[in-house]
């Protein structure tokens, strides 16, 4: 059974491999991208304001690829251009904060995202208003890091002024403050009005965005969550299955979103009592993990932890007891890091 389940995760590693192959041969990869930096910086200095829009474009690739850390490398570089060039208190600086914060919310780093969007947030109310539309996204962040560390009133009151802000500019691109306003609502067992908001987003992003993009993607992985909440498995399989779609086309073979997707595929076959295809599909996700940004991170954690129940069922007791205890390792690392970084802040 294991190493039946061992080929299928190689089989799906090298589909979306290939899938992604496709998308990255367009010139626009991260390796073409470093090679043009190079020759910018070549020419105009490595500290040099020019080279922001260079970073900019290699962060998004470098995120795209699924190579996290490395993009948060990229931003960080971009806001030190920034803070040197323009100064700390100048807006290019902010948006260089609220850039690097936005990649390390996705790592689960919020200690790390806290305090770049607490200092970008004042500027850029001084510079544009409070009510400026474009803090939406900062306070979505925001709301994501409260909602995160359990600080649920402070989550919902960053949720709520977050799509106050974007009703001021209905036309801005991402659905990401409504999507955490669905996520709070969930944590409040708010479902009706959770699906409410999740399944607008979803058809803001269908709209707005297509079908395929990785805005729907996400409305669709945010509102399958609120499905898992609520056990209705059923519906939550489809809308899943689409979200594994169009990652698997647009991303990376080892981007975390993707072994999120897959996490909750897990949960969703554990919850229609396919264990067999729900240890298959968490084994996957844990490699994708293991093989790229996310090995040794929080999402291997989880993962592990919700297979170790399934493999118990499925008669695989030492299995399940060496997922559980890699777990455990894992969060308990993860939480003496935390400690120790919250201590140095």
């Amino acid at each position: 059974m294991r190493s039946r389940r061992r080929v299928l995760v190689i089989g799906l590693l090298a589909a979306i491999a290939s899938a992604h192959g496709a998308v990255a041969a367009d010139g626009k990869s991260a390796s073409g991208l470093s090679r043009f930096l190079a020759i910018a910086e070549a020419r105009s200095g490595a500290a040099s304001p020019h080279l922001l829009p260079l970073l900019d474009r290699l962060a998004g690739a470098q995120f795209d690829d699924g190579a996290l850390a490395d993009a948060a490398s990229s931003r960080r570089r971009a806001l030190k251009i920034a803070l040197r060039a323009y100064g700390g208190d100048s807006t290019n600086a902010a948006n260089a904060m609220v850039a690097l914060a936005d990649i390390e919310v996705l790592r689960h780093r919020y200690t790390d995202a806290e305090p770049l969007l607490t200092a970008a947030l004042p500027v850029l109310e001084a510079r544009s208003g409070d009510d400026n539309p474009t803090l939406a996204m900062p306070v979505a962040a925001l709301a994501r890091i409260a909602l995160a560390r359990g600080d649920i009133p402070a989550a919902e009151a960053w949720a709520l002024r977050a799509n106050a802000l974007m009703a001021h500019r209905p036309a801005i691109s991402s659905s990401e403050p409504l999507r955490v306003l669905g996520a709070v609502y969930a944590e409040e067992q708010r479902f009706d009005e959770a699906e409410r908001v999740l399944r607008t987003a979803l058809a803001r992003d269908r709209q707005r965005h297509g079908a395929a993009s990785t805005e729907t993607a996400r409305s669709l992985a945010q509102l399958v969550n609120l499905l898992l909440r609520s056990e209705r498995f059923g519906e939550a399989l489809p809308m899943i299955e689409q979200a594994i779609e169009i990652d698997q086309q647009r991303l990376g073979p080892t981007h975390p979103l993707i072994a999120d997707d897959f996490a909750d595929l897990g949960h969703i076959y554990a919850g229609l009592n396919r264990d067999g295809d729900a240890a298959a599909a968490l084994y996957f996700a844990v490699d994708v993990l293991n093989r790229g940004a996310g090995q040794e991170t929080s999402r291997v954690a989880y993962a592990e932890l919700e297979l170790a129940p399934i493999l118990r069922r499925l008669g695989e007791t030492d299995d399940a007891e060496a997922a559980f205890k890699d777990a455990k390792r894992i969060l308990n690392a993860a939480s003496n890091d935390e400690r120790q970084h919250e201590r140095q802040i």
